[in-house]
């Protein structure tokens, strides 16, 4: 999870207290030094609950607030009457909070919720968070702690509150972003704020309390919870997963449109999934509906995210999305709709959605028609899931563990699925790997990392690709990290005879300072002949050296290193009158080692002998063929056959021999002319020949190939633009994600481009794309070239004069939007000032005092936001009057567009732009 990625809503949500004159009180038991520290700080309170945004959890937050007022008034502190209703705390959060999606270490994904409310007229504010504050994302951060660490260091408040530590915490480690937080709010103001939670020392009594200033011993605290929860967890979910697997059968049917879904990810398009309700109120056993009429639960059953639909604020009944499957079965690929197109406008009039969308965006989620999403959406269907409709079941999957739920709503007849058959094929069972024409070929990617080629058929077109494995397993090379590219076959070989094709000059001979294997190989053979003909001398020396009677007691049938049988040697020396001396040792055992080692030397010569032979062997055989062995002239018009012809695979071994030095680059080679920062995926290789009368050639084989992904990229890229100069934030587009982001930064030319993705509103989106990404017109682009930016450079005075009278935009408010853009030194999509309680109140002070008062902190109002609207004498402040219409109602703005603040009166800022009554939001 990216750290500058914020967990809270830019906007905190105002309630009034239950009661009219609804305040905090703190009574005399409460302690000296946090009294001291209360006038002008915050009082925070930090809620949560494991569920989502089912009705159960929500309300089970929001009456939380109730329990940690009735427990900190033994401690004298009274809140309840500064506290809303719990049902209006459970609207809010579910109609207005900020969702963050993420998965764990495991790929599972999980949820997030969190909404801030600030309580009119009191100090108090309240963070409400639902979904797991156990799981961690990949990078080991818990987002429930982070929101929390970030919700501290927004408001800063002298006392924090919480019902349970271990329910805003469940994992030691993450705790730390809390502990930091308190340790920079003491390090800012000098003193340390204050904590109040259940005293874990004393477990017997649920109500007890600590309070006291953050120290070693509440750090200790901290820590000591986040163990606590980590092992709560821990044991709820082995218990979970065991009586689940327990109960299940291995076929589970479903029965009025619901079924106990014990499996893990989406599922099927036209389904759903929800947690039971216990009776309780709690989260129970996961249940898969039927996402129509038949099946779908009522809120008060479901605890989870239940798919909503709403427009302009107000919630619509929800369609039927079995009809809609149903509709889409009856008449896809009939005459007038085989345009995908059409059918993707068609699902988007009836408002189709299914899970893995909702997921993503959230319950409201719709699918939104392109070609990129139409396309997939309809592979998704058609392709991998057709049979299962037509079948009525479907196969969920958990930890090696399936389950067949069956009876499923019927939605598609046989006389449709054979049609729908035929123009979505399923996904058919590949060839082997070896009988392809570049597999197991050895490649370096990136120049560093070796992998090997196997061949594959594309689902699309059935065309021959290339995949890049691990060599010392069958893994792919870089796995969903940074994934190599497959290597189609036919651009390969479109490069090939392009290199062959090309000048005479481009074939060059190997060069020179290659190693010479003959000569290698000779010069191997002669070093071995005179080291195993030195070894052969030392054992005769050592044999002639023995006396006779030690010679007869050696093998009398081993061959002595002269080539001479002992037995004879010693025949003759009889028969000739010699007398034979006696044995010089009649030791058994001494006789045993001589024969032992003898024979032992004997057996290791005459192995390295036949390796000599062996290896002279193959310097003959090399003697008779070229130095750099390579593909014969003869064999090029075969090997365009077998190019042409996929079943033709006699030249796999000719044409691996003869290729070395193959390398894949993921992102463009290095030493190409283009830019290095070039995405489109590239490859290189030497390619040997041989012609008898010419000699031995090696051609240069180079290539690019622009995947399909690159090319759906592009236009999604640029419909992703179109929608952003229309007024569409990036985030209610459906279809996006933080994955788009560096082709988007790409497609706007810069990091700076970030801000105008984060930009919510819609007025001022336009004007910043129009201002700044004016768009390119598609007749200058390549959709090919990912590369290219598909936006022009930010408009000139004139432009900009021309575009204000046009429009009818203030001309000073676009001048401001290119200065930020132009000026601004912001690499985030953040584009709004954050939240300062603290500025705030120095303006509202400033309305009420005409003649200026005293601050300590005076570098508060010398920042871009806030130095046109007071004059600093020394550390005496004084708010300006408006300078058009001399009130002084002049209020902070978070919009970084507006010069200094806004006046009510008068609704302008410093620069004379008029801000309607719709930017009041963005007022502190």
């Amino acid at each position: 999870m990216d750290r500058a990625t914020t967990l809270l809503p830019d906007d905190t949500i105002r309630l009034p207290p239950s009661t009219t004159d609804g305040d905090l009180d703190f009574g005399n038991r409460v302690p000296g030094a946090l009294l001291d520290l209360l006038p002008g700080r915050r009082v925070a309170a930090m809620l949560r609950e494991s569920g989502e945004n089912g009705v159960g959890p929500v309300l089970a937050a929001a009456r939380s607030t109730k329990t940690i007022a009735r427990r900190i008034a033994k401690l004298d502190i009274h809140i309840t009457a500064a506290l809303p209703p719990p049902e209006a705390l459970a609207t809010c959060h579910r109609h207005a909070n900020v969702t963050h999606h993420d998965r764990d270490d495991d790929q599972d994904p999980f949820t997030l919720r969190t909404t801030v409310v600030e309580m009119t007229g009191t100090p108090l504010v309240l963070l409400l968070m639902t979904g797991s504050a156990a799981q961690l994302d990949d990078d080991f951060d818990q987002p429930a702690t982070r929101a929390c660490a970030e919700f501290l260091t927004r408001f800063r408040p002298a006392l924090s509150m919480a019902v349970e530590l271990s329910r805003i915490g469940r994992d030691p480690w993450a705790m730390k972003d809390i502990v930091t937080t308190f340790r920079r709010i003491e390090k800012e103001y000098g003193i340390a704020s204050w904590l109040c939670s259940n005293d874990d020392s004393r477990d017997w009594d649920p109500d007890a309390l600590f309070l006291e200033p953050f120290s070693n011993t509440t750090e200790d605290r901290l820590f000591r919870a986040g163990r606590k929860g980590r092992a709560e967890s821990l044991r709820f979910k082995s218990r979970v997963m065991g009586a689940i697997e327990s109960e299940l059968e291995p076929e589970i049917p479903m029965v009025g449109g619901r079924a106990r879904d014990p499996g893990a990810g989406p599922v099927l398009p036209g389904f759903g999934q929800v947690h039971e309700v216990t009776e309780r109120g709690l989260r129970g056993r996961p249940i898969m509906f039927a996402d129509g009429a038949e099946g779908f639960p009522h809120p008060h059953e479901a605890s989870g995210s239940l798919p909503r639909l709403v427009e302009n604020g107000r919630e619509l009944p929800y369609p039927d999305m079995l009809e809609t499957l149903r509709w889409l079965f009856r008449t896809a690929d009939t005459p007038g709709w085989t345009d995908l197109d059409k059918i993707g406008r068609e699902l988007e009039r009836r408002r189709f959605s299914h899970q893995g969308l909702r997921r993503i965006h959230g319950p409201t989620a719709l699918f939104q028609a392109s070609s990129h999403g139409t396309r997939k959406l309809l592979n998704l269907i058609m392709t991998r899931h057709l049979d299962d409709y037509h079948l009525r079941r479907t196969t969920r999957r958990r930890d090696g563990s399936e389950w067949l739920i069956s009876d499923l709503p019927a939605t598609i007849s046989t006389a449709d699925y054979r049609r729908l058959r035929e123009r979505w094929p399923a996904p058919q069972i590949r060839d082997r790997p070896d009988t392809y024409l570049l597999t197991s070929t050895e490649v370096l990617v990136d120049d560093i990392e070796p992998g090997i080629l196997q061949g594959r058929r594309r689902r699309s077109d059935n065309a021959i690709i290339y995949v890049v494995l691990t060599p010392d397993s069958s893994a792919h090379l870089g796995a969903h990290s940074r994934p190599v590219p497959p290597l189609p076959q036919a651009v390969y070989f479109s490069a090939l005879f392009d290199a062959l094709g090309r000048s005479g000059a481009s074939l060059t001979p190997p060069p020179d300072d290659e190693p010479d294997e003959l000569a290698l190989l000779s010069a191997e053979v002669e070093v071995e002949r005179q080291s195993l003909r030195q070894r052969r001398l030392a054992q005769q020396r050592r044999f002639r050296e023995l006396d006779p009677g030690q010679q007869h007691q050696l093998d009398s049938t081993a061959t002595r290193p002269d080539g001479l049988q002992i037995a004879d040697s010693v025949e003759r020396s009889t028969t000739s009158g010699t007398t034979l001396p006696p044995p010089a040792a009649t030791d058994d055992g001494y006789i045993h080692d001589l024969r032992e080692k003898y024979n032992s030397e004997r057996q290791s010569l005459l192995t390295d002998e036949a390796q000599l032979r062996e290896r002279q062997r193959q310097l003959e055989t090399l003697q008779g063929q070229p130095r750099h062995p390579g593909l014969p002239v003869a064999d090029l018009l075969l090997l365009a056959g077998a190019a042409a012809n996929e079943n033709d695979r006699q030249m796999r071994i000719p044409l691996h021999a003869a290729t070395s030095d193959f390398r894949i680059y993921r992102r463009g080679a290095p030493t190409s002319p283009d830019d290095p920062s070039d995405p489109t995926p590239s490859f290189a290789c030497t390619l040997t020949i041989h012609d008898p009368g010419v000699g031995t050639r090696q051609a240069q084989v180079r290539g690019t190939y622009p995947t399909r992904y690159q090319k759906e990229t592009s236009a999604k890229v640029r419909e992703i633009l179109e929608r952003l100069n229309d007024g569409v934030p990036l985030r209610s587009q459906a279809g996006t994600s933080r994955s788009d982001l560096p082709d988007l930064r790409r497609a706007l030319g810069g990091r700076q481009a970030l801000r105008v993705l984060g930009i919510s509103d819609p007025r001022l989106l336009t004007m910043t794309m129009q201002c700044c990404h004016p768009l390119r017109p598609l007749v200058e682009l390549d959709l090919t070239t990912p590369t290219e930016p598909m936006t022009l450079p930010p408009l000139d005075e004139e432009a900009l004069g021309k575009l204000a009278d046009d429009k009818g935009w203030p001309l000073a408010l676009m001048r401001r939007i290119r200065t930020l853009h132009l000026e601004g030194t912001r690499t985030t999509s953040s584009w709004l000032y954050r939240s300062a309680p603290g500025t705030s109140t120095l303006y509202a002070t400033g309305r009420r005092r005409r003649t200026g008062f005293h601050i300590s902190q005076p570098l508060l109002l010398k920042t871009p936001r806030t130095r046109d609207d007071w004059y600093l004498d020394g550390r005496t402040a004084t708010l300006l009057p408006c300078s058009w219409c001399g009130s002084r109602r002049i209020y902070s703005s978070r919009l970084m567009e507006a010069v200094g603040g806004i006046c009510r009166a008068c609704r302008r800022d410093r620069a004379g732009v008029r801000w309607p009554p719709a930017y009041d939001r963005f007022l502190e």
